[in-house]
């Protein structure tokens, strides 16, 4: 009887690590998931950008052509905005890459607390301004 009890704690040490690595597999996805949704966002905010950027190219090249007054306000204020947006993404992402290493570090045992200056450099950024 001895074989088959070490094949049975063989077999349940197996089954634990399996579920363990499930698990961590699992975390893992979700964390590149969220990465992916965010890089989608960061190339929908720089596509608007770039076309912001080239409708205001057209307008400064009609006015001068024709030389008439032109007004660029609401073109520099959507580019600011986009800009901020695409900053503030991009920041979003660098943040949740720290995150993602300190879940390793602490899945390996390597426990440490974020820092004041680490909590000082989140950005929260609501759905409702991702729309």
């Amino acid at each position: 009887m001895s074989l088959l009890d070490d094949l049975k704690i063989n077999f349940e040490n197996l089954n634990r690590q399996l579920t363990e690595a499930k698990r961590v597999i699992k975390l893992k996805s979700l964390d590149i998931k969220e990465t992916a949704s965010i890089r989608l966002e960061i190339l929908k905010q720089s596509r608007a950008l770039d076309n912001l950027y080239k409708d205001l190219g057209k307008r400064a090249y009609d006015a001068k052509k024709e030389d008439a007054d032109i007004l660029y306000g609401d073109y520099i204020e959507k580019i600011d905005e986009a800009t901020a947006r695409l900053h503030a993404l991009e920041l979003s992402l660098k943040i949740e890459n720290v995150d993602s290493q300190r879940f390793d570090d602490a899945y390996s045992g390597n426990i440490s607390e974020p820092t004041k200056e680490d909590r000082e450099n989140y950005i929260y950024i609501d759905e409702k301004d991702l729309k």
